[in-house]
């Protein structure tokens, strides 16, 4: 073939080339969780109260999937700066940094996040986690394209809420790198279709062998409050 021919014929096929339907993100982004064994990452974004007041997000993120470790640090909201969540196993471990006190709740109980992240209707505690399948379970979900970022290629699947009444949540989107398959953004919108928080994913690191009493810690002269 003569080179002019050839980079014609290439041109095309990459014009032409279709990004990856939802099924196959999700598939991506399946086998990417149940492969993860550790990960760090800086939350930044904000949240948006019913005033349209912005509130600025900035959370460190370490994570054990396998030891069903997750450690939350703030830095915002200023009320919460240097407070910290701790989720390991059924327990959850909320610190905070102006009284020294850390209250332990079972994971189950909805007053753990403050009511943020309720027990299921079946009765299940709330479980973070990076698959998306499990995470968005019953949601309706649509590959919106793909697009470049400042990491690269990223698609945008979007998850629309089918719960007919009571919903907090219309529907989330979500960006996700292309192939390292991690989140790269979320926008939240509520009932009414109104953004309600934005976050991005930064300084996503896997894999590198976290030390679980290391996400454990806890300043060991806090007073010890046990709501279990």
């Amino acid at each position: 073939m003569k080179p002019l021919v050839f980079l014609v014929t290439l041109f095309i096929g990459l014009s032409f080339a279709q990004d990856l339907s939802a099924d196959e993100l999700i598939t991506n982004l399946t086998e990417r969780a149940e492969t993860l064994q550790d990960a760090t990452f800086l939350v930044t974004g904000n949240l948006i109260d019913a005033d349209g007041q912005e509130i600025p997000l900035e959370v460190n993120i370490s994570m054990i999937p396998n030891e069903g470790l997750l450690r939350a640090d703030f830095l915002q909201p200023d009320a919460v700066a240097d407070n910290s969540v701790l989720l390991d196993g059924d327990d959850v471990y909320s610190y905070n940094y102006l009284t020294n006190q850390v209250s332990i709740f079972p994971l189950g109980d909805p007053e753990a996040f403050g009511g943020l992240f309720p027990a299921s209707e079946d009765g299940e505690p709330f479980e973070f986690t990076l698959n998306f399948a499990d995470l968005f379970e019953g949601w309706d979900i649509s590959s919106q394209g793909s697009q470049d970022s400042d990491v690269g290629k990223v698609y945008t699947l979007r998850f629309d809420n089918q719960e007919s009444e009571d919903i907090r949540l219309s529907h989330v989107d979500t960006t996700i790198v292309d192939g390292t398959w991690v989140p790269y953004s979320m926008a939240f919108y509520d009932a009414e279709d109104n953004l309600v928080a934005e976050v991005v994913f930064n300084e996503f690191t896997t894999d590198t062998g976290l030390n679980p009493d290391d996400v454990r810690y806890i300043d060991p002269s806090a007073e010890v409050i046990d709501e279990r």
